[in-house]
């Protein structure tokens, strides 16, 4: 077929095929579809960024500055939680790996503290409720060794009654732990600017202090610990002898005190003038400081002697009060003593004992302090739940007495499992023992933040492919029929 004959056919197939009415805005329209449909697209790409932005703004931030509250409203919170135990992840050479846990002491004033499972120190703000993850200079529960071995439960990590200073149990254990005995004793935290007083304590191998005590002003401490055979930065022997001492105002060395043989348990306390009691099961003995307190004299004068155990002994004034535990239920015995400036008076002991109310009759329960001369805050636990963090109700107690039925009062909630705690204690008082307080906001877990940014990546998806899909829809629905 020539050229010619082939332009003849097509143009008598020209003649016959349909005409198209094409409007002339098409091309316009085109266009302006073209950029609605980029601009869908843009606006669903904003739109899932923004959910992954806000879902990442979201997550709490750690780094935001506790609100400042006037002394008047410190208190202590009306539930104290145990962080979780991601909180306490150390790396292979025993440091805290989070970095919640500072080594900036000044946190201000503590309503509570208290030593996590895994040894790490816990102070909860007074102004605020916020729980504090201490990294303490070389404290005992720093190594991984101490905070699960022997001593797992028992480090001394205790609270100045206003809150306002910290004494805690250390241990440098350094290069030459292995050869040499290791420096130990009692460290003392301002909280208010940070710094720290060094109280050593020699003997054996090293002496684990577990238990410390303030007077009532917060002006002299006294502590008890055990004194070790054998402590090294991998392995820790028996406890050579149980040991105490008593500690001035401002002073960085330790008296010694002998303590009361043959009890099963001993209970200490120290009043403003640095005169120690010992209460154990057999007897209680007084430890007169001399005048000026350069040295030690002692009385083994009783005041009480009965079968039961010591849980908790403290001065109200020139009084003991001794709280005991019975064959029976816990009972309250208030054991005077008269002193004088020069200690020269004999003493006068009396016993007065005042039932616990019958809320408490065959519950476990811990005394955290004397709120007045006539109540108790303690932690109570259910009947047949005797470990420490089974205590979980904060209460105020009123012993009774022959004609006078006691009192008990539920004034807070304590997480399950927390364990030993201590309270400021001239932060309580009967009519206001505690503050509601906001949770403690713990930083999620790794693998929730991931679970929830990748839901939410995904839900952005699946909103932009809607919007796609609908778009496209309308789209069709709009093109007319050619």
């Amino acid at each position: 077929m020539s050229a010619e004959e082939l332009r003849e056919q097509l143009a008598r197939i020209g003649d016959r095929a349909p005409v198209a009415d094409v409007p002339p805005d098409t091309w316009a329209r085109g266009r302006r579809s073209l950029r609605r449909a980029r601009l869908a697209t843009a606006g669903a790409v904003v739109a899932a960024v923004t959910v992954v932005a806000g879902l990442v703004a979201w997550l709490p931030a750690r780094d935001a500055e506790p609100p400042v509250a006037d002394r008047s409203s410190l208190g202590v919170p009306d539930r104290i939680e145990l962080p979780p135990e991601r909180m306490s992840d150390r790396s292979s050479d025993d440091s805290w790996t989070r970095e919640e846990v500072s080594d900036d002491l000044a946190v201000g004033v503590g309503a509570a503290a208290f030593v996590t499972p895994f040894g790490l120190p816990v102070v909860v703000d007074a102004a605020d409720g916020s729980h504090h993850l201490l990294d303490l200079p070389d404290f005992a529960g720093n190594a991984s060794l101490v905070a699960h071995g022997l001593f797992s439960d028992r480090l001394a990590l205790e609270l100045s009654p206003d809150g306002t200073r910290l004494a805690y149990a250390y241990a440098e254990i350094g290069p030459e732990s292995d050869s040499a005995p290791i420096p130990s004793g009692v460290r003392v935290v301002d909280l208010g600017d940070g710094s720290v007083r060094t109280i050593p304590v020699v003997g054996g191998e090293g002496v684990v202090v577990t238990d410390v005590g303030w007077s009532p002003s917060g002006s002299w401490l006294v502590w008890r610990g055990a004194q070790l055979s054998s402590w090294t930065s991998g392995s820790m022997g028996g406890v050579e002898r149980d040991v105490a001492g008593r500690v001035a105002p401002g002073a960085v060395a330790s008296d010694r005190i002998r303590l009361p043989s043959g009890n099963a348990s001993v209970t200490a306390a120290i009043d403003d003038r640095g005169t120690v009691v010992l209460s154990g099961d057999a007897a209680v003995r007084l430890v007169f400081p001399e005048s000026p307190p350069v040295g030690v004299t002692e009385t083994d004068d009783v005041i009480v002697r009965e079968p039961s155990f010591s849980v908790h002994v403290a001065w109200r004034g020139p009084v003991v009060h001794d709280v005991r535990l019975t064959d029976d239920a816990q009972e309250h015995v208030v054991a005077s003593h008269v002193t004088s400036p020069g200690f020269d008076q004999p003493m006068e002991a009396a016993r007065r004992p005042f039932p616990f109310p019958q809320e408490t009759s065959g519950r476990p329960l811990a005394v955290l302090g004397w709120v007045d001369d006539e109540h108790l805050l303690v932690r109570v636990g259910q009947e047949g739940e005797p470990a420490v963090g089974s205590l979980g109700e904060l209460a105020v107690v009123g012993p009774g007495g022959p004609d006078l039925p006691g009192t008990y009062r539920v004034v807070g909630e304590l997480d399950e499992g927390l364990p030993r705690l201590s309270v400021a204690t001239d932060l309580v008082t009967v009519d206001h023992p505690t503050v509601e307080r906001p949770a403690p906001d713990w930083p999620w877990s790794e693998e929730r933040i991931s679970l929830t940014i990748g839901l939410g990546v995904a839900g952005a998806l699946s909103v932009l492919w809607l919007l796609r899909r609908g778009w496209r829809v309308w789209l069709a629905r709009r093109r007319p029929a050619l």
